[in-house]
């Protein structure tokens, strides 16, 4: 997947087999909390944390955190 390369309405389609919790998540990776930092706003371990983060990833079919943020904000008008 290469997201520079995706229009900004596929960006927010693919963005909706995120559950609001991984959107969440996404979302404060892609502010730059990091996900100690995001552990302790959400009252949740650094293992569930990563989890999400994964699962997004694998929904996403993002190979990396990086590529998951650039979707996010090329989804944003």
């Amino acid at each position: 997947m290469d997201p520079l390369q995706i229009t900004r309405r596929q960006a927010a389609d693919k963005l909706k087999y995120l559950t609001p919790r991984q959107s969440e998540i996404l979302f404060l990776v892609a502010c730059g909390y990091s996900y100690k930092e995001i552990t302790g706003m959400l009252s949740i371990s650094y293992s569930t944390v990563i989890q999400h983060v994964h699962n997004a990833r694998f929904r996403l079919k993002a190979d990396t955190t990086l590529q998951m943020v650039v979707l996010m904000a090329r989804s944003r008008p």
